[in-house]
């Protein structure tokens, strides 16, 4: 209250200041009153206020900031609030693993001898005990071979370990452990309850409580009898024909009723499913009251191990005729296998041989291996076409990698394949020289002549002995109409197309312009006006000639023609044999490969 009133600018709380109601002020707002400030009494009122709100809250904080918990406090409260906690829920737990965890890792690090000695009484019963399972077992599987051996059976069983690959030892204990699981039991430790059990037969099944109540009387019985031979617990019992395999837990144990001599797998099941149970069911097991409702789930897990093994033994007395059949068949079996191998020996050299040989083949493989690799020219001939019967007879796995041979042979074959000639052409192969030869169209001959240089295994090409049949023709139609005339009459300038003479060199150069064009040529035509020898020299009659000559052409439509119009010649030389307009043709064509 007096620091209130002594700091009277000091903020009010807004909390305070909307919900204390609005309350006018009784002095003049406009000169102070006893030395104070405008609006002091207001302000003492909320410090009034607000200390009688929140001051003992405030007075409390303050108390717990200056004076925090001791420590001899906290651990009068802390024990209970942890186990408040665990029983809870286990965010505790989970909070705390981490740093369990690094404390863990980092105590191994550096005392790892004085950790080794505080899980010692944990690891090494356990150790013990596997040491000790897997010596009888192997005793078991020695025992049984031993005794098995020298016999027909024995020799049998040798053979099918032989002819399968599996061990010896394994394959005598598949034939000779007979065993069967009747009924199992998983007996709470502590009171001997039992908690679920299986039976494979139901009508003779014993009493469970019974047999429960028996076993955890007899286990106690060994604990206090044996205290001194280690607190080792009671792992089987033998009674008239019948085995009891036990398996121990920290919580439960599992027994086993069995007929017969099991196997030692049988022990090792028992325990992965005690400890199956135990994990998923550790939560029922520690606050077990009697109640074994919540312990039918693992029926089903129980009936896993239910079963067994049981062969019908043979009859005895035919000892030496077994035998004897015995090695007589191994000797047939042994001839017949080593006059096999000799064949497929044999076989397999003949098809390395052949493929070796074969254009377009390369082959890595010997007699002794069934797995053969190698590439294979897709030109090739097929396999079975090579080897024939062999294939069947060689018993080997194929592996072909495509690739490209230069064997002369191939290399032809792959010509003939990419330019693929007609049969008037002929190609041969000559130290890698590809000669082509024959009559061939000019499209057929660019196409060639293009494709040929990408041939593997070629490295240079002969096309002198081609003969373009297009080309040949173009050139033999060219020199047939080189240095013909259009005929006028006498002193006419105009072209009489009707005249079969005319009709047919008109025709003749629309032909020829168009195999030109087909070629990817240019047709060159050059145009000349000659005076006959009864006409007088006329400039202007031979220019006329020309022009009628240059429109007949162009209404012919040609495509890659060029017209070389020579001037209307002088006196001295207008003078020919006949009138009319000489033709000068010749055929540009693309250079020949």
């Amino acid at each position: 209250m007096a620091d209130s009133q002594a700091n009277p600018d000091r903020g009010r709380p807004d909390d305070v200041s909307r919900l204390a109601p609005q309350v006018p002020s009784t002095e003049p707002s406009s000169e102070p009153t006893n030395g104070a400030a405008p609006g002091g009494n207001e302000d003492r009122k909320w410090a009034q206020l607000r200390s009688l709100l929140v001051g003992p809250e405030t007075e409390r904080i303050e108390q717990l900031e200056n004076h925090p918990p001791k420590p001899e406090h906290l651990a009068t409260v802390l024990a209970d609030a942890v186990q408040r906690s665990t029983s809870a829920n286990g965010e505790l737990a989970e909070a705390l693993r981490p740093s369990i965890e690094k404390g863990l890792l980092t105590s191994a690090r550096k005392n790892p001898e004085e950790l080794a000695e505080a899980i010692y009484p944990v690891l090494g019963p356990a150790i013990r005990r596997s040491i000790r399972a897997a010596l009888a077992a192997s005793l078991q599987s020695l025992n049984v071979a031993l005794e098995n051996s020298i016999s027909p059976q024995g020799i049998r069983w040798r053979l099918e370990a032989w002819r399968t690959g599996k061990p010896f030892s394994e394959v005598v204990l598949l034939h000779s452990l007979e065993y069967r699981v009747e009924q199992v039991y998983w007996i709470h430790k502590q009171t001997g309850v039992l908690l679920n059990g299986a039976s494979a037969n139901v009508d003779g099944q014993r009493d469970p409580d019974l047999v429960s109540g028996m076993l955890a009387a007899i286990q106690d019985f060994v604990q206090d009898s044996f205290q001194g031979a280690g607190g080792g617990e009671l792992e089987q019992i033998e009674i008239s024909g019948f085995r009891v395999l036990l398996a121990q837990g920290a919580k439960s144990g599992l027994a086993a009723l069995v007929r017969g001599i099991p196997p030692q797998q049988l022990s090792e099941d028992m325990s992965a499913t005690l400890e199956s149970l135990q994990r998923r069911l550790g939560n029922e097991l520690d606050t077990f009251d009697g109640e074994v409702t919540p312990f039918e789930v693992a029926h089903r897990e129980l009936e896993g191990l239910l079963g067994g093994q049981a062969k019908a033994r043979g009859k005895r007395g035919m000892g030496p005729w077994l035998l004897g059949a015995a090695l007589a068949g191994m000797l047939l079996w042994w001839g017949g296998s080593k006059v096999s191998s000799e064949r497929l020996e044999s076989s397999r050299e003949q098809a390395l041989a052949a493929l070796q040989k074969e254009p377009g083949y390369w082959i890595q493989g010997d007699a002794e291996h069934s797995v053969w690799t190698g590439l294979r020219d897709p030109l090739a001939r097929p396999l079975d076409q090579v080897l024939g019967d062999l294939e069947g007879q060689v018993k080997v796995d194929w592996s072909w990698q495509a690739f490209q041979s230069i064997d002369p042979a191939i290399v032809l074959k792959r010509a003939h394949a990419v330019l693929e000639p007609p049969a008037s052409v002929t190609l041969k192969l000559v130290d890698q020289r590809l000669l082509v030869g024959g009559l061939a169209s000019g499209a057929w001959s660019k196409r060639a002549a293009a494709m040929a240089p990408g041939i593997a295994g070629i490295q240079s090409i002969d096309w002198s002995a081609l003969v373009d049949q297009d080309r040949q023709a173009i050139e033999m139609r060219s020199r047939s109409l080189d240095g013909l005339y259009l005929p006028f009459g006498n002193r006419s300038g105009a072209l009489d197309q009707a005249r079969p003479e005319v009709r047919a060199r008109l025709d003749a150069i629309r032909a020829l312009d168009a195999m030109v064009l087909a070629y990817g040529g240019v047709l060159r035509i050059e145009l000349a006006s000659v005076l006959g020898q009864d006409e007088s020299y006329d400039r202007g009659l031979a220019e006329k000639r020309l022009q009628e000559v240059q429109s007949a052409l162009a209404k012919l439509g040609l495509a890659c023609t060029i017209l070389d119009v020579q001037p209307a010649p002088k006196e001295s030389a207008a003078v020919g044999s006949k009138p009319g307009v000489r033709l000068g043709v010749r055929a540009l064509l693309p250079q020949a490969p």
